[in-house]
């Protein structure tokens, strides 16, 4: 097996997976439908737009010839090709518009990258799509709809949305979806942030990094009249910083908690920028180890959505260069200040912290190429609920030096929104009135986000963390400042608090964190907590003392 072919090798060892997700009966009415909840289990009350993304997968291996791929032109994989196009025309809203989660949702997200999908298999397929016509009209109205819309706190999206209008474009030659799709390019790049991300709620994040950066790659490979390289050779730039030596990506120092790379944009700029080369090299060495998320970790749902993006890197693989130094082999310290990440490197540690949101980080081992993961305290109370330091917050005081980091802030009250009948029934009834509506619509969205992904209410309750690096070691100390009474304080696990649906997922590296775990409060008066852990050159814990202070 040549090196670039562990992109096909992962994917094929998904497809029984994917095509067990899509409904196969001619005869029923939701033929071609890839939500196995909503076609089979019926436990949903409409069909996921984003799943039937999983043509562009069927659409690719339709074309592959490879003595492994047992999918190439077999007729019944053109047939199902074509029931999914019908069916995700089938399910588009009045408006244009196609729904994720919710009925009368108007999302932005499941409309950019779903069309970005049906429409590029249409470019791949060619005259083989039945209804091409009707499929190209279902496509107009979503372009058009995501024309009038800017998608400020995502612009992963936004980038979906220019490679959708674009890829109309070329199937229709109708300019205004050029110009369209320009304008969102230009959207995105006056909102880089100078450091070379992309606003995600707030923040810099690794993983929608990387579907940013894949998307506008793949635009860049369609039309080169656009100013993309500089930008696209900026965002390459700081995501390398975040490949760990343990062949792991990204964490809770992230604004939305995600660990994967999108590998397919790399591929295709790997040719001009080193950085792209080591991380293509590290993201097939990853698939090779299982040692990241890939797509065996991840669920169905998700599974439909990036299947794909293996395929088209595999097309699209170069050889790789041996020409590039991964950041984590370079001694230096590095502070992004716009999106609060500190990186600490020598010739024993690799250390990735965030002080904007009180210091999660992951500390990984040179010598013995492994990680591990601190999603910062989190303290269960008697009557206050859970508490967590570990949020993204203007509030939080930071002082960085050359080997030493501390930040200091208030914890914030976190709880879990979980749904129930009535909440069900609420939000149904929204969508079949006053939801319809596209303005209110996309009100509710936002406040949903708000609750949801950047929403927490903070306390009076503080916590400070110290993570200083010499001597060959590495000491990190917490101070927890609450009075409420505590029924247990959880330190060192790797947790997230925030909805991101492409989160939370398991690597095997998670098995290494030293999670502590204290509960012996006898003393209901304490007002200080004081947590201290050293670790030595090859991560094991030389000491760990725990103390409660009163008055």
């Amino acid at each position: 097996m040549s090196d670039s072919e562990i992109y096909l090798n992962t994917t094929l060892n998904q497809i029984p997976r994917l095509i067990s997700l899509l409904n196969r009966n001619p005869l029923s009415s939701t033929y071609g439908c890839f939500d196995r909840s909503f076609w089979h289990y019926n436990t949903s009350d409409f069909a996921c737009a984003r799943s039937q993304e999983a043509v562009l997968t069927l659409a690719l291996l339709y074309k592959i010839s490879h003595t492994q791929n047992l999918y190439y032109k077999n007729s019944l994989i053109l047939d199902w090709i074509n029931a999914g196009l019908l069916f995700w025309g089938s399910i588009q809203e009045s408006n244009g518009t196609f729904n994720e989660w919710y009925p009368k949702e108007n999302s932005f997200v499941a409309t950019a990258f779903s069309s970005y999908a049906i429409s590029e298999t249409l470019l791949q397929l060619g005259d083989m799509v039945q209804d091409r016509d009707g499929i190209i009209f279902h496509l107009k109205k979503a372009v058009d709809w995501l024309g009038k819309i800017d998608e400020n706190r995502a612009q992963n999206q936004e980038a979906g949305a220019a490679i959708a209008s674009y890829n109309l474009y070329l199937l229709t030659k109708e300019t205004k979806y050029k110009y369209l799709s320009e304008d969102k390019i230009n959207f995105i790049i006056n909102n880089q942030a100078t450091e070379g991300w992309f606003y995600e709620y707030g923040g810099a994040d690794i993983g929608y990094l990387s579907l940013c950066i894949d998307y506008l790659a793949k635009y860049y490979s369609k039309y080169r009249g656009t100013n993309l390289l500089k930008v696209l050779e900026n965002a390459v730039k700081f995501i390398s910083y975040f490949v760990h030596p343990d062949c792991t990506f990204g964490g809770g120092y992230g604004s939305r908690n995600t660990e994967y790379l999108i590998p397919h944009g790399f591929e295709l700029l790997s040719d001009m920028y080193p950085d792209a080369r080591v991380i293509s090299s590290h993201i097939r060495e990853a698939l090779r180890n299982k040692s990241s998320v890939f797509p065996n970790s991840v669920d169905d749902r998700y599974l439909s959505y990036i299947l794909y993006t293996y395929l088209q890197a595999y097309i699209d693989s170069r050889k790789i260069r041996d020409d590039g130094v991964p950041r984590y082999d370079q001694e230096f310290t590095k502070d992004f200040i716009n999106s609060g990440i500190w990186i600490y490197s020598d010739d024993e540690f690799y250390l990735i912290t965030n002080y904007k949101m009180g210091c999660p980080f992951v500390l990984s081992f040179k010598r013995n190429q492994y990680s591990i993961y601190d999603s910062g305290v989190q303290v269960k109370t008697k009557n206050e609920g859970n508490l967590i330091s570990s949020h993204l917050s203007s509030r939080n005081v930071s002082h960085v030096s050359e080997s030493c980091i501390n930040v200091s802030g208030y914890m914030h009250k976190i709880k879990d929104n979980l749904v129930n009948p009535e909440k069900i029934i609420l939000l149904r009834l929204f969508g079949l009135t006053v939801g319809r509506y596209d303005t209110i619509g996309l009100i509710l969205k936002d406040k949903l986000r708000d609750k949801l992904i950047t929403g927490s209410n903070s306390t009076n309750a503080t916590f400070r963390r110290e993570i200083s690096i010499n001597e060959h070691i590495v000491e990190i100390k917490d101070d927890i400042c609450m009075r409420e009474d505590i029924d247990e304080l959880i330190i060192g696990s790797k947790a997230s608090y925030i909805y991101v649906p492409s989160s939370r997922y398991f690597q095997k590296s998670e098995l290494d964190s030293h999670q502590i775990v204290y509960n012996d409060f006898n003393n209901t008066d304490q007002d200080t907590i004081s947590v201290t852990r050293i670790y030595n050159r090859t991560g094991e814990l030389l000491n760990r003392q725990i103390k409660c202070n009163t008055g």
